[in-house]
């Protein structure tokens, strides 16, 4: 059991150092997916503590840690959706169960008080998910054809390892009578096995995936090579697309689109398409939205008077219901709500 474990938080924390050092993709879903790693490697190892100590204060917040993973995991696939692919202030609600956890722990609550909402978080999580998968948002069209499918089969493989983790642990609830019996639990055993098994699989899969593009870059060093390569043209194509955007502000053109951008440039169109999607995980047209979405946040800062209609087109959008749309994407809020919120201004 014991190598289990160990060899399950090797494999979780191998995952997670792998995620949150990324620098492809949506970043932020990344770094909130490793943290979800991070996070079973130390269940892992807080395991093992508790057949040898388990009245350690580790081994008792081991709970509060518990009610961490589902949500994080939900927040995970839910900035994937998001153009603006990052974290809002309201998604702080998903703080409340782990909280009340910590404080359930502190005060020393029954078990029936701590393993309830363990399994209810793990349901609720697996619901919202699902949920989730039913609408428009949900089928990560933002992030590209490719990606965006790649993201639908991943979101099914959590659905089904909460339901999976729910079904384990209501059996390692039901099976143990006190902690000490946990060395001895089947339901933890079997569960351990496949966490393990899982992860040794994936990692199969990782090692053999990088072989084949070993083998097709001409060995090791033309591969590691080609990747500091093409790593250097990103952050220099990125480098002069920011100075550009700041000093021409081609977003403010109605007909901008990728082919004229790269023309700008002078570079090729698939060389910036992959730019962008290696350095901020998000297409061109979301990126040329953010982009004019920052600028009317600063014009209505600057002059919290101007007129609406003024301020869509004076930040590149063609009309009221694209910018109320994007800006909304973007932020969460309509335009008139961020800017009565930042600066007390209403919209007549």
């Amino acid at each position: 059991m014991s190598a289990l474990l160990y060899a399950g938080a090797t494999l979780a924390f191998v995952f997670a150092l792998y995620l949150a050092t990324a620098s492809e993709g949506v970043r932020t879903s990344h770094r909130l997916l490793a943290a979800g790693f991070a996070l079973m490697g130390v269940q892992f190892l807080l395991s093992r503590l508790q057949f040898d100590v388990p009245e350690h204060w580790l081994v008792q917040m081991r709970p509060v840690l518990a009610m961490f993973l589902p949500p994080l995991l939900y927040l995970h696939l839910l900035v994937a959706e998001r153009s603006e692919a990052r974290l809002r202030v309201a998604d702080a609600v998903h703080l409340a169960g782990p909280v009340l956890m910590l404080v359930v722990r502190l005060a020393g609550g029954e078990a029936w008080f701590i393993d309830g909402p363990i399994l209810g978080g793990l349901a609720l999580y697996a619901a919202l998910i699902w949920y989730r998968s039913r609408q428009p948002a949900g089928d990560f069209a933002v992030r590209g054809v490719i990606l965006a499918a790649s993201l639908r089969r991943w979101r099914w493989m959590v659905l089904s390892w909460l339901l999976l983790t729910l079904a384990s642990d209501t059996w390692i609830t039901f099976e143990i009578s006190s902690p000490p019996a946990l060395e001895d639990s089947l339901g933890f055993g079997v569960a351990m096995l496949f966490l393990s098994g899982f992860f040794t699989y994936a990692l199969v899969l990782v090692l053999v995936l990088v072989l084949v593009l070993v083998l097709h870059r001409s060995g090791p060093l033309g591969w590691v090579a080609a990747r500091f390569r093409t790593a250097g043209l990103t952050a220099d194509l990125n480098d002069r697309l920011a100075a550009h955007m700041r000093e021409r502000q081609p977003h403010l053109d109605l007909e901008l689109n990728i082919a004229r951008l790269a023309r700008q440039l002078g570079v090729p169109q698939r060389q910036l398409s992959e730019a962008l999607n290696t350095a901020h995980g998000v297409s061109f047209s979301v990126w040329v939205s953010q982009w004019r979405v920052e600028t009317a946040k600063g014009i209505m800062r600057a002059e919290p008077e101007k007129g609406l209609l003024d301020v869509l087109h004076d930040s590149g959008f063609q009309s009221k219901s694209s910018f109320n749309k994007t800006f909304k994407e973007l932020t969460g809020q309509t335009p008139s709500a961020w800017r009565s919120e930042q600066t007390g201004q209403r919209y007549s």
